[in-house]
């Protein structure tokens, strides 16, 4: 329920039709908040439509938050929050 409810949020702050320049700014200032407040979150992947960031558990390096940005095709935003066990 966390994690849809943070998806909900992020992918609302996104542009409504972003460029890939507009696309990467805008995650790039979502995940500076998120750290801001304590998420330390990391980058794990990027290409020109996607971001992938995560934040590893501390107690195991199996678990931990994952957030998933991706512009498909530039005209869908999509944002995918996954806590893995």
């Amino acid at each position: 329920m966390l994690c849809g409810s943070l998806a909900a949020h992020l992918v609302q702050r996104l542009p409504a039709v972003p460029t890939e320049e507009t696309f990467h700014k805008r995650v790039y200032e979502l995940i500076a908040e998120l750290n801001d407040v304590g998420h330390g979150l990391y980058s794990f992947d990027e290409s020109e439509d996607f971001q992938i960031w995560y934040r590893p558990s501390e107690s195991t390096r199996s678990q931990g938050l994952t957030i998933d940005f991706r512009a498909e095709d530039f005209l869908v935003n999509e944002v995918c929050v996954d806590w893995m066990k």
